[in-house]
Formats: structure tokens, sequence, C-alpha cells
């Protein structure tokens, strides 16, 4: 397939994509909410999936370097968990605490998280910070052990 997204995006996958996104829910107390993400939105365009074709809308998001914007985005993850009714309330081994972002990202550990993260002057981007909670999720132990731990294997960055 010629454009931007080479060999590695098949024509079957984005004619599905396309038809997808454009389809109505069947009902109408159902929505849809789809997000892709690229590094390249020239090849976005190109491939027909720009803004106002098959998606609503295309925002530009800046890596978040502030501990108050990975705050901001770790609340947002949390808010959006405690609306859903449907969330799994399964817990971890003894002492764990809750595997859903609602009782996982108190408001101390979204601090915890974002001085983490913030504490060597990096940034990361939204895609990777909501990647880095829903592993954060899986994992055991206390936020700040298992933030170490992606830490440690550079997950997180």
């Amino acid at each position: 397939m010629g454009g931007g997204g080479g060999a590695r995006f098949l024509n079957s996958v984005l004619q599905t994509l396309s038809v997808m996104c454009r389809k109505e829910p069947e009902h109408t107390d159902q929505k849809l909410f789809v997000v892709a993400t690229t590094s390249r939105p020239v090849d976005m365009a190109s491939l027909g999936l720009a803004s106002g074709t098959v998606f609503n809308m295309s925002l530009e998001l800046h890596r978040l370097s502030e501990a108050d914007e990975i705050a901001a985005v770790l609340r947002g993850i949390a808010s959006s968990a405690s609306d859903d009714d449907g969330g799994d309330e399964s817990k971890g081994e003894a002492g764990d605490e809750s595997k859903t972002a609602d009782k996982l990202f108190t408001e101390e550990n979204i601090e915890t998280v974002a001085t983490m993260l913030t504490a060597g002057g990096t940034s990361i981007s939204v895609k990777s910070l909501m990647r880095l909670a829903d592993t954060l999720l899986y994992m055991s132990g206390p936020v700040a052990e298992r933030m170490n731990e992606c830490l440690r294997h550079g997950y997180a960055l």
C-alpha cells in the first residue's frame, strides 16, 4: 500500500477502522470513544483518517513534564473509572491496593506517581502515561514499589 502508512498498515485494517468509526451505535444510549495516537499526523491525513473525515477532532498533545500535568491525567483516569459502574472490583493478594483505577489512584498515589516521573526532569507522553497507569493496576504492592519496578525497567519513559 502506498502512502505514509507503508506496508505495516494493511488496507483491510484501514477500511475496517474507517467503516467502524463512521458507524452509528446500535443503541442510542451507548457512546463510542475512539482514541488514535500517532507521532506522524501527516500519515493519518494521507490514510484518510484526518480530523473531520473519520474522527471528529484532532488534538496535538505535548509530552508531560510537570507533576501537575501528570496528576491531572491520572485524576481523569481515576474519575472515568469511578464513573464506570461495571468496573472490576477484584483485589490483589492480601494487603494489595484495589485493582481498579479509582481505588488505586488516590490523591496520595497520584502525587507519588507524578513526583517519581518528574524527579529526573524527564517527560512522558499521554499515551505512555495511560499505558503505565494500566500496568500499575496489574502489579502488586504499594504504588511507590510498582513505580520503582517500572522505572527500573525503563517502562515509563
